[in-house]
């Protein structure tokens, strides 16, 4: 899987950040309140922006035309999505669009598909129905200083207890 470069800066999500495809959505055809069953994908789209220099702008468009075949090979890129920056399986929606020029710089917009987002997994988001996230650290905290400091070698707890 091709990489986004650490020297390069990391894109700027305009806007509201990622919009998910409704997987809910019903054709013309559908009638009444029947929804589709929910597939196992998770696409979302969003548009972000670049502003590069002289140097960074044409390794980036090169890039693009090569490396990426022109937007359509799947590569994994740095986003700020959901309060934090992660790399994301990302492709070009369509060609990058040169903006406005600012001094020396090029400002870039791109619109991407997201091919999977890395989401709480479906365990932890039941048990923070009932827990929040700052009880949910302490009851850890906790947990590890009884195993390893109060009880050292008395809990043996199987590995496949804990999901990977």
């Amino acid at each position: 899987m091709i990489r986004w470069p650490c020297w390069m800066p990391v894109p700027r999500v305009i806007g509201y950040g990622a919009e998910p495809v409704d997987r809910r959505a019903k054709t013309s055809m559908d009638i009444g309140g029947v929804y589709r069953v929910e597939f196992d994908t998770d696409e979302s789209q969003c548009q972000c922006e670049l502003i590069l220099d002289s140097d960074a702008a044409a390794w980036f468009e090169a890039f693009d035309q090569g490396v990426l075949k022109q937007g359509s090979t799947w590569f994994e890129m740095p986003l700020w999505i959901a309060g934090q920056i992660n790399y994301h399986t990302v492709r070009m929606r369509e060609r990058p669009k040169e903006g406005e020029k600012i001094a020396c710089h090029t400002r870039y917009i791109l619109s991407l598909d997201i091919s999977k987002r890395k989401l709480l997994c479906p365990q932890y988001a039941e048990v923070m129905l009932h827990y929040s996230p700052r009880e949910l650290r302490y009851y850890s905290k906790f947990f590890e200083k009884m195993t390893t400091t109060v009880m050292p070698g008395i809990t043996n707890i199987p590995a496949d207890v804990w999901p990977s």
